[in-house]
Formats: structure tokens, sequence, C-alpha cells
């Protein structure tokens, strides 16, 4: 298949597919976590997942939390975070 048609039919860029054929980008192995050009994030995936299971919880108790109240209570897992983390 051509890079061309692999490109449409896949919706990838050509320009990346050309890269990744004549070596110049590295293709990320199924087992190893893609790079991430943007800085790392401060909550792991597992107080992520937590997080979010607890909104969820709240939402399902008819305890809805706003869009700021969600930020001030990351806000507040954060920094509680990082004072443990200073321990």
């Amino acid at each position: 298949m051509s890079v061309y048609r692999a490109a449409r039919l896949y919706r990838i860029p050509e320009s990346t597919l050309c890269d990744r054929t004549l070596g110049l980008q590295p293709v990320p192995c199924s087992s190893e976590p893609l790079l991430r050009p943007w800085p790392q994030t401060l909550f792991s995936v597992n107080d992520e997942e937590r997080f979010v299971c607890h909104v969820k919880y709240m939402a399902e108790i008819s305890y809805s939390y706003s869009m700021s109240k969600c930020v001030r209570l990351a806000t507040d897992c954060a920094i509680r975070k990082e004072k443990e983390k200073s321990f």
C-alpha cells in the first residue's frame, strides 16, 4: 500500500507516515508509553481515575459539582499531594 493511500485510509498526515517509513521519526513499541511533548502531568493515572470516580459517584447521588468546584477540588488535591511529596 502506498504512503499516500495509507494516510488517506487511516486519516494520518502523509508527512508523518513518510517520516516513519524513512526512519526520521521512531515508531514507538506498543508496550512503551507514548512520549508526550507537553510537561508531565501532576496526577498519576490512578489519581485521575479516583478523582473521576468520586465526581461520578457524587453525580449519581444527586450532588453534582460545578466546573469551578471541580477545579477547586482538583487544586486542593494537587496542593495536598505536593505537601505529602515534600515530606
